[in-house]
This record gives C-alpha cells, sequence and structure tokens, in this order.
C-alpha cells in the first residue's frame, strides 16, 4: 500500500526516496485478504514536492470493498536527501569589522531588569560620571597597579566572571545589559579577550546581553553607551575615529598551491602541548612533510610508554624528537627552555602554542579556582612564550585556540575567554612584528574538535551537535588543508569549521555574527556595506528592533486570570496539566512510563545525565525559543521546571497546552462505519 505511493513519484518526476513516518488516523473494515487494491489520494494540504508529502489510502478487495482506510500518511524525505544543496563541506572564516552608520534617531531601547558598566582601564572616565549621567545603572571601574598584562587581565576576567555569576545565580526575571568598556588600541586590545566571558555567558543564559566596546575617545561613553543598548544583537563593537563598527565573520576562499606548507628541511619546532592529541597529530604532519626536523614536544606530565611509542613512530620518518616536562606558566622555566633549545639545537624555526586545560563547568558552578586554572596556560603561557622567544628569528608563531574563543560555548566561559585573548594576542603581535619588534608571523587558528583529536565527544552529543549546528568534528586532513590555507593567506586569524555547509551558515546567522556572502541569504539577513565586502546583517533600515519585555512572573491573580483565558481551568488545574506535560517529555527521553516520574523527584534518581539533558534543552528550544543552557542544573525536578516555564514562558505554555487538548483522538470504527465502508 505504502509502495503505491511511488506511482505519484513517478507521474511527478519527484524519484528521492521517501520514508513513510507519521499517519493522522487508520480505520479497519474487515480482515485483509491475499489481494487488494490500493487507491492512493493526494491530500489538499499534502504536496507531492518537498520535503513532505501526504496522502490518504484506502485498500479494497478485488470487488471494490474497501477494507482498510488510511487518512494523512506522510511521507518525509531524508534530511540528506531533502536538499541536495545542503553538502557537507568546510567554511574557512576570518574576523572582519563591519563599518555601522546606523542612525540610532527613533529606535526604541529593549528593557532591561539590570544595566551593568564595567569600565576596564578608561583614564579619565569615572564611575560617578556614568552613574550619574544614566539613570538605574550600575558601573564599576577596574583598575591596578599592576604592570603585566597577564596579570592585569586574569584580575579583571576575574572580576567581570564574579559580577556575572553573581547576577545569573540570582534567578531574577528580565533582560540584563552588560557592558564592558575597553581602550582601542596598544597593548589594551587585549582585553577584547573578555568578549568571550560574555558570549559564553548568553549562551548559558540568553536573558544575559553582553557587549565587549573598545573606544577611542572616552569623551563620547555616556552616548555610547546608551546608543548601545539600542542594539542587543551587537556583541563586540569598536569606535574608531568616531566611526563604529561591529565584529563579524566573512567565508574566505584560499587554496595553497600544493606541496606548499611552512615546514622546512633540518627546522626546530617546539609544540607546547605536544603529547596532547592536536600537539601530536601536528608533530606527526611535520615530520611527514620535512626531513630531519627536530621536534620538542612540552607537557606538564610525564611521559607515558604510550606516548613513548607514538614518538617512536615520528622518528621512524626521520625526527628527532625530545619531550620536555614544564608548566608553560612558569616564566622561569620558560625562558630556560627557548635558551636551552637554542643552545643545544643551534636555533628555534617556529612555535605552536597548543598547551591548554578545560575545566567544563556552568558560570553558576564554577569556582574562581577552576577559571585561574584555565586561564593561565593559555594566557600566561603565551605571553611567556613570546616575551622569551622575542629575539629569536623565528618564521612563525601559530596559536592553537578554539571556536569557543569567537562563539563561546556553554559551561566554557573561562576557556572561551582564554581563547579570545590568544585571538587577539595574534592581532597585537603581528603589530609588533610590523614595527620590528618581533620576527615570525603569527597565525591563531579557531579551531573546532578534531575527530582524531585529544578532546573527544559521546556518540550522542556529536549526534545533537550535528542536528542543532550542522557542525561535525574536524577530519585531520581537512584541518590540515585548512591551516595550510590560512597561513599562507597571510591573515591574523581563522576559522575552520566542517559540517553541512548551510546549516552552519545558518547557526552562524541565528548568533548574529554571519558572513560575507556574494548573494542574498535566504535566512532573512540582508547585505550590508562593509568597506572591505558584504555581510550578513540585520536589517534595522525598514524595521526598528522590537521591544524585548522582561520576562516578570505575574502576580496569584493575574496567572489566575491567564489560566482560565487559555483553558477554563484553575490555577491549580493549570500547574498539574503543564507538569503532566513535561512528566511526559522526560518520560520520552528516559523511556519510562510517565507515571513513574514523580514532580519532586531529583533528575539524577532517573539518570538523566548531562547528554540527555542537553538534549531535552535543545528539545525545548524548539517550542520555546532560547533557553537558558543550565535550565536542567538550576531546576531539577519537575515541580520546579515547571515553575520556571509558568514564570518565564507562560503564554507559549498555555498555548502548547491549548494545542495538545485539541489533538484528534484515534478513531475506532463502529457497525455503522464498518456498513458505509462495505458501501462507498
Amino acid at each position: 500500500a505504502l509502495q503505491a505511493f511511488i506511482g505519484f513519484q513517478m507521474v511527478s518526476g519527484d524519484l528521492k526516496p521517501a520514508l513513510p513516518f507519521a499517519i493522522e488516523e487508520m480505520e479497519i473494515a474487515d480482515r485483509s485478504v491475499s489481494t487488494m487494491w490500493a487507491h492512493v489520494r493526494v491530500r489538499q494540504d499534502g504536496k507531492i514536492e518537498g520535503k513532505a508529502r501526504k496522502v490518504d489510502i484506502d485498500l479494497g478487495d478485488e470487488q471494490g470493498m474497501i477494507l482498510v482506510r488510511m487518512k494523512g500518511v506522510s511521507f518525509k524525505v531524508p534530511e540528506d536527501e531533502a536538499n541536495p544543496a545542503e553538502k557537507t563541506g568546510t567554511l574557512m572564516l576570518e574576523p572582519v569589522w563591519n563599518k555601522r552608520s546606523d542612525s540610532f534617531a527613533g529606535i526604541i531601547t529593549p528593557e532591561y531588569s539590570r544595566h551593568i558598566v564595567i569600565l576596564c582601564e578608561m583614564p579619565g572616565v569615572t564611575y560617578q560620571r556614568v552613574n550619574g549621567e544614566m539613570n538605574g545603572v550600575r558601573c564599576i571601574r577596574l583598575q591596578t597597579e599592576e604592570k603585566e598584562i597577564t596579570n592585569r587581565f586574569q584580575s579583571y576576567a576575574s572580576r567581570v566572571f564574579q559580577e556575572i555569576q553573581a547576577v545569573l545565580r540570582e534567578h531574577s526575571d528580565g533582560k540584563i545589559l552588560f557592558q564592558v568598556i575597553v581602550p582601542q588600541g596598544g597593548e589594551a586590545q587585549l582585553f577584547q579577550g573578555l568578549s568571550g566571558l560574555l558570549k559564553t555567558a548568553g549562551i548559558e543564559n540568553p536573558r544575559l546581553v553582553g557587549q565587549l566596546i573598545a573606544i577611542d575617545r572616552p569623551e563620547r561613553i555616556v552616548e555610547i553607551l546608551r546608543e548601545n543598548s539600542c542594539c542587543p544583537d551587537d556583541s563586540q563593537i569598536r569606535y574608531q575615529q568616531g566611526l563604529r563598527s561591529v565584529l563579524a565573520w566573512q567565508e574566505i576562499e584560499t587554496v595553497p598551491e600544493k606541496g606548499m606548507a611552512p615546514w622546512k628541511d633540518q627546522g626546530i619546532y617546539l609544540i607546547t602541548g605536544g603529547a596532547g592529541g592536536l600537539g601530536m597529530l601536528f608533530a606527526g604532519e611535520i615530520a611527514h612533510q620535512a626531513r630531519n626536523v627536530s621536534l620538542i614536544l612540552t607537557g606538564r606530565s610525564s611521559l607515558s610508554a604510550e606516548k613513548q611509542n607514538r614518538f617512536k613512530k615520528l622518528e621512524a620518518f626521520g625526527a628527532r624528537v625530545v619531550y620536555r616536562s614544564f608548566d608553560v606558566s612558569d616564566r622561569e622555566a620558560t625562558y630556560r627552555l627557548i635558551r636551552e633549545i637554542r643552545e643545544e639545537f643551534g636555533g628555534l624555526d617556529g612555535i605552536i602554542h597548543g598547551a591548554g586545560v578545560i575545566k567544563d563547568n556552568y558560570i553558576i558552578k564554577k569556582s574562581q579556582a577552576e577559571v585561574e586554572a584555565v586561564l593561565s596556560p593559555k594566557i600566561t603561557g603565551l605571553v611567556n612564550l613570546d616575551q622569551a622567544s622575542q629575539d629569536v628569528k623565528l618564521d612563525f608563531f601559530i596559536l592553537f585556540s578554539s571556536i569557543a574563543g569567537a562563539l563561546g560555548n556553554a559551561g566554557q566561559a573561562d576557556y572561551a575567554t582564554a581563547n579570545a585573548f590568544m585571538d587577539a594576542y595574534a592581532d597585537y603581535r603581528n603589530r609588533l612584528m610590523g614595527s620590528g619588534r618581533r620576527q615570525g608571523r603569527t597565525l591563531a587558528v579557531n579551531w573546532p574538535l578534531w575527530k582524531d583529536g585529544g578532546m573527544r565527544i559521546e556518540a550522542k552529543t556529536a549526534q545533537i551537535m550535528m542536528a542543532d549546528t550542522g557542525m561535525m568534528a574536524l577530519e585531520s586532513s581537512t584541518g590540515f588543508r585548512a591551516f595550510y590555507a590560512g597561513f599562507f593567506s597571510g591573515r591574523s586569524r581563522l576559522m575552520v569549521l566542517e559540517g553541512h555547509l548551510e546549516r552552519m551558515r545558518k547557526t552562524l546567522a541565528s548568533k548574529k555574527i554571519l558572513v560575507i556572502s556574494s548573494t542574498v541569504s535566504k535566512t532573512g539577513y540582508s547585505l550590508a556595506d562593509t568597506g572591505s565586502g558584504d555581510i550578513f546583517s540585520k536589517n534595522r533600515v525598514e524595521k526598528s528592533p522590537s521591544v524585548e519585555k522582561p520576562a516578570i512572573s505575574p502576580d496569584v491573580d493575574t496567572r489566575e486570570r491567564m489560566g482560565k483565558a487559555h483553558l477554563g481551568i484553575s490555577e491549580a488545574a493549570l500547574r498539574e496539566k503543564a507538569e503532566n506535560y513535561f512528566k511526559k517529555l522526560i518520560a520520552k527521553a528516559i523511556n519510562l512510563p510517565d507515571q513513574q516520574i514523580e514532580v519532586d523527584a531529583p533528575f539524577e534518581e532517573y539518570g538523566i545525565d548531562s547528554v540527555m539533558m542537553l538534549e531535552l534543552n535543545v528539545r525545548l528550544g524548539k517550542n520555546f525559543g532560547s533557553l537558558p543552557q543550565t535550565l536542567f542544573f538550576e531546576y531539577q525536578n519537575v515541580k520546579d521546571l515547571t515553575g520556571y516555564f509558568l514564570g518565564a514562558h507562560r503564554e507559549r505554555l498555555l498555548s502548547l497546552l491549548e494545542t495538545e487538548d485539541e489533538a484528534p483522538a484515534g478513531a475506532t470504527v463502529g457497525a455503522d462505519s464498518k456498513a458505509r465502508l462495505n458501501n462507498p
């Protein structure tokens, strides 16, 4: 019966494989017989072309008696076949500053329940001035006598982290605006690394709006704060000579000539974190591409037997491999290592800084000790390496950054901050090279997870990531090709992604940061002049951004009226109905009958782990929009979870519960129905 649908496909010429996946109703009038005819009819609300197709199918015997009637049979083309244009591939992107000359006249500022301004080393600007000229703003001034940039940055990052953590732990309603102001240019440009923290906070909890604003004219501070509060989608802003720009990413296409690589025969290369997964991959690539190279690999742990065996494989290519156990965040140890390498090997041709530590935890749960442990090897280690090698004739200085630094990542606020600092440092060091104070070009690469790298994710998590963002773990061959292309393009920064191309573009566009294209986007974005190309940006010329009302929980009387207006039931009955809705959702995820889910039992009692929480969050997000990534950590049973949605997403929840009530019940066929079927 289902195969008979192919007839319609043959007529339309649309022969993509379609799978049946849903049926609205089935009426069984009598037993099936060995020979039957299928009568297939396209529903008026169904289509033959496109991803979804819906038909009605009657099955009758050779005398024309209808024995089975299937209504609303839906066929669906598998995702990979539904859109041939959605092919997998690699996205290579570079950051660009999109010049914005928007007029802010007439744009309504969103409502914020809290507005916090943090001035980071802004001489000439006092917090009293900001507080005095902007009602309801809490202004914090960060300044220290410390000279070392690493200590200053980590001190400021810790303070901003503490402020964000305190706000997120309050569980208050409404949007919160965090604006961090840093100087534009010079060593202070490294403070733009704080953007990784702000982006992550916004991912973990969408009610927090974070903006990193670099300015060159402090006298306009109040005006700048006000105009940017109108643009919550703009997360990283720069002012130069009065011109406002917003950071975005543009696609690039660069293909290196075959055989081109920065490694050379007899080259001497230092790789920090070299015994880790990604460090070993690059060590192997260097040994394979160049002859008789010397590789100095470092790490904090002692050398295991497994790693020794891997080193032997490198030596089989003719490489000389040396392992040094040391902490790159130790300044004296780093200077000593660089000095010893030059003395023992006769020089140093390139540095790859791949050392790093991950201690994943959401901001509301992360400790200050965890933050410091993650920041140190990336930030202090980088500056130590750069300063210790500032007189060395390097060919290159490569920084292994992460997409977390560019986009933020839930659970990795500190890691995102450290990588964003590295990204800013690549630009900073190249400027030093341009003035003769450094040798060797710097490239920071925002890597995703590598399929064969050291960090692994569970298969289920990878599946969720693919479905949600289109991204997949990077193949080694793809990563090396992208690296060579980026290196020989002469850029300071590069981001590499692999997966479903269009879905990844849409993911980046949804983060309000994408991307240059030569054609009009299909995702509702328009092209705007950037000075260096075209970039997708929300069109605020034709339509001002809508006002975002803070999600304030209604009082009891208001909730009572809202519940009756929608469902005609009391508040207590509404809560029970909502709890049943979430019980079914949880039960489906853990394969338990919903009757076994207790509303006040902790989720952990049912074996709900972090992967399940991620999956549930994605599923709920499709119905409710952006949700805190920490949702199931903050609300740890059905009762509390229901309370959150009744307060923060009440209207949408009521609408979903109404739809659930209106769902048609399964039909039954009585004697009268059978008679009608036998006599159509």
